[in-house]
């Protein structure tokens, strides 16, 4: 029932999937009449019931945003910062979005942490229609890399293609370069994927070198045009891929003199 009650106010604060501002407004108009009253009635005493009945509300959102804060330093904090690990919340009263949201973000550690068994048995407890959309494609995220870790490369592959880019770098490092170790062989599919990331405004971290990559293998001009401060790092993630001779190659371009 509490739970109920606290998702309720988080959703007039818009702080949930379902916002409801119309809600927002008929609450505060009521409180204020309700404050009116009690005040004409019992003085400045009377306000403590509208109040309380206020700051419960805006607890409930801060419930719910402090749980997304928290999955998103999850996912992105390197695992090694103090702020990264989320603590539990088993046996508190939570809303059903904070809870989710909560889970979540403990999946997201566990499977950064290749604790595969861990996050799988979690994932039930997470209710995909109360994440936001990027809130999702970490769920998904989360599957892919379960599936990474029971070695079903090929559905894994196939998960992240809806997953990626999920905004951590450390899942769209491995999520993506196990989507392109897939589909190396499938000119097709590197276009496919090239396309998606380039229209997802993907410019920088792990996803862009990924993409460069691709455009060496689709491009046969490409690595002509590579310069050498960038061909080692695209030689390590050619090789991450599977892809040992063109690694060779640019690690050939990483050093000039080799040239001269």
């Amino acid at each position: 029932m509490w739970e109920i009650l606290i998702e309720l106010s988080a959703d007039m604060f818009g702080a949930t999937v379902h916002s409801r501002l119309g809600q927002l407004l008929l609450f505060c108009a009521a409180i204020f009449v309700l404050g009116v009253f009690l005040a004409v009635r019992w003085g400045p005493g009377g306000l403590v019931v509208p109040l309380g009945l206020l700051l419960l509300a805006v607890s409930a959102a801060r419930q719910v945003s402090r749980a997304r804060h928290d999955l998103w330093r999850a996912a992105c904090l390197t695992l090694d910062d103090r702020g990264q690990r989320p603590a539990s919340v088993r046996g508190q009263i939570l809303a059903p979005t904070a809870a989710s949201l909560a889970r979540l973000a403990e999946a997201v550690d566990h499977v950064r942490r290749a604790q595969y068994a861990e996050a799988s048995e979690i994932l039930p407890e997470i209710h995909r229609d109360l994440l936001r959309p990027e809130e999702a494609q970490l769920l998904d995220a989360v599957r892919a890399m379960i599936s990474i870790g029971l070695g079903a490369t090929s559905r894994a592959a196939r998960q992240a293609v809806i997953a990626l880019p999920t905004g951590s770098d450390d899942l769209d490092a491995c999520l993506g370069r196990t989507l392109l170790a897939d589909a190396w062989h499938d000119p097709f599919r590197l276009h496919a994927i090239h396309s998606a990331w380039s229209r997802a405004g993907v410019q920088q971290g792990p996803l862009a070198r990924l993409s460069d990559l691709v455009l060496l293998r689709i491009d046969v001009d490409a690595l002509d045009r590579v310069e050498a401060p960038d061909a080692r790092a695209l030689a390590d993630e050619a090789r991450a891929v599977g892809d040992d001779a063109l690694a060779a190659e640019l690690d050939a371009r990483s050093r000039p003199t080799a040239y001269r």
